[in-house]
């Protein structure tokens, strides 16, 4: 009698167990299939040759920052027109003076097909200590004088770039990813995506040009993204 006085609870807490295993395992399919279908419809694209445009353009978010001639640039910059935007920092030379000098061949490329509407370009620079408005302005008219270097306090930064949810890291240790919340003024940040984001007339985030950079297929991407949206 003891014996099975022993057994039956013990057989009752592993069945509650199995369950309670079973419940844990359904409800993390469930979320992952929701998470799926999600990034799906957000993330679902077209695949172009050097880039991708999404099947579902995103809202480009409301930000703050000051371009190099000291003006105020936010969202209503990037409205009218097509925009092409990326993250770095004039000190960071593998990837802003790739950037900058591929989409000057772009330009080039575009305006000798008598392309009416050219994209504007635009690099946010995270590192706002190094990139004052002087440097971004000397920077960017060495590659064309119609690019736009815009910048902000760490505060305004993080939050576009958490918007965005553009991957970046400390240069002090790149092993690891980083948000610039921080009241140390002189810390750098550098993004790793490399990503050029292409927002179109109506403010909406609709693809990514990504690198190794090529001009002529950058400007026949764009003219894509152009087409598709029409």
């Amino acid at each position: 009698m003891d014996n099975v006085s022993l057994q039956k609870p013990i057989s009752n807490r592993r069945l509650l167990r199995n369950l309670l295993i079973v419940s844990i395992v359904f409800s993390l399919f469930i979320t992952a299939l929701n998470l799926n279908r999600n990034y799906h419809y957000r993330y679902q694209t077209t695949t172009l040759q050097q880039g991708a445009q999404f099947a579902h353009p995103t809202p480009f978010p409301s930000f703050s920052l000051t371009d190099q001639n000291g003006r105020s640039f936010t969202k209503k910059n990037l409205l009218g027109h097509w925009s092409l935007l990326f993250f770095s920092s004039t000190q960071d030379i593998s990837l802003a003076a790739t950037a900058l000098t591929e989409l000057r061949d772009v330009y080039t490329l575009l305006e000798n097909e008598n392309e009416k509407e050219l994209p504007l370009v635009v690099l946010i620079s995270m590192n706002p200590n190094q990139d004052t408005r002087q440097k971004l302005s000397a920077d960017l008219k060495y590659f064309n004088a119609r690019f736009v270097g815009a910048t902000g306090n760490k505060n305004q930064l993080s939050r576009l770039v958490d918007l965005l949810k553009i991957i970046y890291s400390n240069n002090s240790n790149t092993s690891s990813t980083h948000h610039p919340k921080t009241s140390d003024e002189n810390e750098q940040f550098t993004i790793l995506s490399g990503l050029i984001l292409v927002v179109n007339p109506t403010g909406e985030w609709v693809g990514v040009l990504i690198p190794p950079y090529d001009p002529k297929i950058m400007a026949d991407d764009f003219l894509k993204f152009q087409r598709n949206e029409g």
